[in-house]
């Protein structure tokens, strides 16, 4: 009899009622939509993800603290590095939740390599341990850009044998209509069409074609 009470007081127990749970978790959501802008969210396939700044907020109105409690660079022989950061974040009621950030070299092209590696592993772990502390353990738009590269990326290129060009003009394009070129130190190969493209069968073959969208430059990039 003593052993089935010890047992039933192991029992992890809610905190609150499933009403109050509801509450809460309104709340929550009703904050979100009323601090956060459009801004504050960036779209990636065909769904929409907080971004850096929508999590700095909701870290501001729930009073989080957050401090790096490790951090770890890797270098390669071929110079290329990679981040390993991990941030402890804090709640007022002393609850604490602690995430973690990669960020390699050799994602895409940086702006200012040594800076922007550093600053996105941090972002992707401080956004992490926020979202486990309040936001459910949402995704991040700095994750997901990296989640979603790799499974593009990760998408056959092309036929064995032919070249980006050639696999175009297969799919009824003109030469003329882009400028290709090839970025060895990259291991990319980019595509820049010459008019605008925005047609449900160019995108569909951009898919097929495993490519990614660099707004920036406004080229698309795919794999060498």
């Amino acid at each position: 009899m003593s052993e089935k009470t010890e047992l039933s007081n192991t029992v992890v127990m809610p905190l609150v009622t499933p009403e109050e749970a509801k509450i809460q978790w309104d709340k929550y959501t009703q904050l979100k939509a009323s601090v956060l802008s459009e801004t504050d969210f960036q779209v990636i396939g065909k769904e929409r993800f907080t971004k850096k700044s929508g999590f700095r907020k909701i870290a501001t109105f729930f009073g989080l603290s957050d401090s790096i409690s490790e951090k770890t660079r890797v270098d390669r022989p071929d110079g290329s590095f990679m981040w390993m950061i991990t941030v402890d974040a804090k709640a007022p009621n002393g609850r604490v939740s602690q995430g973690v950030g990669i960020c390699d070299s050799k994602e895409r092209k940086f702006a200012h390599l040594e800076h922007d590696v550093y600053a996105t592993a941090h972002t992707r772990a401080k956004n992490r341990a926020i979202s486990d502390l309040v936001a459910g353990g949402e995704v991040s738009a700095e994750e997901m850009e990296r989640e979603y590269r790799e499974a593009v990326v990760s998408v056959p290129v092309r036929p064995e044998g032919t070249t980006v060009l050639q696999y175009l003009e297969e799919c009824g394009y003109k030469a003329e209509q882009f400028t290709v070129w090839e970025d060895e130190p990259m291991g990319i190969i980019c595509i820049k069409p010459l008019a605008y493209m925005g047609t449900d069968k160019w995108r569909d073959e951009m898919r097929e074609l495993g490519a990614i969208y660099n707004k920036e430059n406004k080229v698309y990039v795919v794999n060498m």
